[in-house]
């Protein structure tokens, strides 16, 4: 879990300055516990509470997200694990006076122990998933051989009804020229262009509109109005080309993600389907309502 930039800030300050001498004076003067009392991997004990490299790992981990990481010295690690300490002191003092019982307190504890918990789930159904390269590379072929990447050039006459954009295809059956009746019947603003579109790849296109486009030859404009949330369009699909593949290596992290994704929707569906899940209804949230603090 991690702290307010604010609180984060302030604390850091304090830490430092209270820590400066607390470990460097245990080790020159205090008494120590034997070392066979200590667990495997104990760099310190807080009143009882054993601080292990694993923790002080973790909070290390924890303290650079977000930053470039650079090798530390004997001082800065010494510091590091002096503000460990003192985090471990305020737990307790705040255990000491009850704070994790706070209803709320108690919530974020809970919340960020199943996040912890989800995301140790999560990492490890994936490692065992073995997802590899060829298999990726696999997708990538398929991919890209049932629907290589295109861009239509277009122009478009938009109507407000079905009616109207039939009277206007009735025109260009006639013979009517598309760029004059765009620019006199076309009611948005391409019409000042004869219904220009420019070149538009998937994606940069209402879904009815590109699945209309995919299935015209150049040259040719549909012979149906296309309805959209826009209108109802006459379309005309003056040129189409082949979009350069990208390159495996360009599009790798997005197929691990997309696959990752995927294996994740069906391990959460399959945790759902076994699950016991009881709703009531009365204490369900309800939309709007504001949290309790």
């Amino acid at each position: 879990m991690r702290l307010n930039p604010a609180l984060s800030l302030l604390l850091g300050g304090c830490l430092l300055a209270v820590s400066v001498n607390t470990l460097t004076a245990a080790s020159e003067g205090e008494p120590q516990a034997p070392a066979s009392t200590a667990p495997p991997g104990a760099l310190v004990t807080v009143n009882g509470r054993t601080i292990t490299q694993i923790l002080y790992s973790a909070y290390h981990r924890s303290r650079q997200q977000g930053q470039p990481t650079a090798a530390e010295n004997q001082q800065q690690q010494l510091a590091i694990l002096n503000e460990l300490v003192n985090f471990v002191l305020l737990e307790q003092d705040a255990v000491a006076k009850k704070l994790d019982e706070n209803p709320s307190v108690a919530a974020q504890l809970e919340l960020g122990r199943s996040r912890l918990l989800a995301s140790a789930a999560i990492a490890e159904y994936l490692r065992s998933q073995n997802i590899s390269d060829s298999e990726l590379q696999q997708t990538y072929e398929q991919e890209l051989k049932e629907k290589p990447l295109m861009e239509y050039k277009l122009r478009h006459i938009l109507l407000d009804s079905q009616q109207e954009a039939e009277a206007v295809i009735e025109s260009l059956n006639k013979g009517e020229d598309f760029s004059s009746l765009a620019q006199s019947k076309s009611n948005d603003a391409s019409a000042k262009t004869e219904g220009d579109l420019g070149w538009l790849s998937a994606g940069q296109m209402d879904p009815a509109v590109q699945q209309a486009v995919e299935q015209m030859d150049d040259g040719s404009y549909s012979e149906t109005p296309v309805k959209s949330d826009f209108g109802w369009h006459i379309l005309l699909l003056e040129k189409s080309r082949q979009i350069p593949q990208p390159s495996f290596a360009e599009v790798r992290a997005s197929l691990l993600q997309k696959k990752q994704q995927a294996l994740l929707a069906g391990y959460i569906q399959e945790l759902r389907s076994n699950a016991n899940l009881v709703v009531d209804a009365q204490q369900a949230p309800k939309e709007g309502e504001k949290a309790a603090e």
